[in-house]
């Protein structure tokens, strides 16, 4: 009995001791995790804003590229422009060299007025040329075609004085006599036959001179 009791004793001695051990103690976790990401955070934010700094950076050159090219350009353009001005004020004017041939077509074409018009624009630039005499030769016949009888007297006049020796000079004359008959200038178309006849004797002009003085 003294023995069950005594074991009862340990027994309850142990529980007791048991009842009396402390719980451990749970330490709160470290925020770590709650502090790496702001930096993470701010450390991506700082290099994006590097890289936008340098892109403006680099757009700031291209754009001062762009001016340097553009000023360069201006200024090419600028020294064209006086050199064209420059041509073009030590260019003469000059009549197309087709008016003349042109003139020739319209009479071939029977376009007497229009001959008659591109004719006086070229000898109004070009009275001493080679081809004055033929200009001047064709003006009196397109007149001649249009019953401009005085007109085709004072142009083929005027080739009489300035062109002696041009093959058409004798028919200049001939013109002038059948144009004063018209405007019943008889005495007047005697005197030019005659004058015809005397400057040049051997042309046919002089033989149709003889032939209407009979």
């Amino acid at each position: 009995m003294k023995r069950l009791t005594l074991f009862s004793l340990i027994i309850l001695s142990g529980s007791l001791c048991a009842c009396r051990t402390p719980a451990p103690v749970v330490l709160p976790e470290t925020p770590t995790q709650t502090i790496e990401k702001p930096i993470q955070n701010n450390r991506e934010i700082e290099n994006r804003f590097n890289e936008l700094v340098e892109t403006n950076r680099q757009l700031k050159e291209k754009i001062t590229q762009l001016e340097r090219r553009q000023n360069d350009l201006e200024r090419s353009i600028a020294v064209l422009a006086d050199r064209n001005n420059m041509a073009m004020e030590n260019t003469p004017d000059e009549t197309p060299p087709n008016t003349l041939a042109d003139a020739q077509q319209a009479y071939q074409n029977k376009q007497y007025t229009k001959a008659v018009s591109l004719l006086n624009d070229y000898l109004q630039e070009n009275v001493g040329s080679e081809n004055s005499a033929d200009a001047l030769w064709l003006l009196a016949q397109s007149h001649t075609k249009l019953n401009n009888c005085e007109s085709a007297v004072r142009t083929a006049h005027q080739l009489t004085q300035r062109h002696t020796e041009y093959s058409h000079t004798p028919d200049a004359f001939l013109l002038i006599a059948q144009c004063q008959n018209r405007l019943q200038q008889k005495d007047s178309a005697k005197t030019t036959l005659r004058s015809l006849i005397v400057k040049y004797p051997n042309s046919r002009a002089a033989q149709k001179a003889q032939q209407l003085l009979k």
